[in-house]
């Protein structure tokens, strides 16, 4: 028996490449899309990793690394190392420059619109006065690219909190 796994950090690409009919995978994968940890699960891997290098942070300074990631391993794996290296009181991960890197990297493939949208969704502005041409349409983008979820009727959200949280900060 063969298997494949197909993996993609552009979801809204990978959506489209697996669940539209119109395109060749369609019904060819099952779709299994990863979600990050949950709060308990979160605080878990950075306590246990922490320990594995004799670090013992405050349950208070694991839950705030949770409210600002929102649980992506990527990220909680660089806040644990910036723990390692310079302690629970000096790992707040925005003043990194990996995530400055990372995150002005991911910016820099977004047009002036887009960028727009994803600072006023950053700090709770509604749609209709975001200063964006056709927001929908924007908004559609955002989706593709992975960025923006829709939750429910004209509510969205940034994906990432780390990336919310940074535009709140530097927006």
């Amino acid at each position: 028996m063969v298997e494949y796994v197909i993996a993609g950090s552009e979801v809204g690409i990978m959506r489209e490449l697996l669940s539209k009919n119109d395109q060749p995978f369609f019904a060819f994968f099952r779709v299994i899309e990863l979600k990050p940890f949950n709060k308990d699960t979160n605080i878990s891997f950075l306590r246990e990793g922490l320990m594995e290098s004799g670090v013992d942070c405050t349950v208070d300074t694991l839950e705030k690394a949770y409210e600002l990631m929102g649980g992506f391993p990527a990220w909680l794996n660089l806040a644990g190392l910036r723990m390692v290296e310079g302690g629970c009181d000096k790992w707040f991960i925005l003043s990194g420059p990996t995530v400055k890197f990372i995150i002005e990297s991911e910016l820099s493939n977004l047009n002036p619109n887009q960028l727009r949208l994803l600072k006023a969704l950053a700090v709770g502005v509604k749609l209709s006065k975001s200063n964006v041409r056709k927001p929908n349409r924007v908004l559609t983008e955002l989706i593709a690219k992975g960025l923006v979820e829709k939750l429910g009727w004209g509510r969205y959200r940034i994906v990432d909190p780390l990336l919310a949280n940074y535009l709140k900060i530097n927006g």
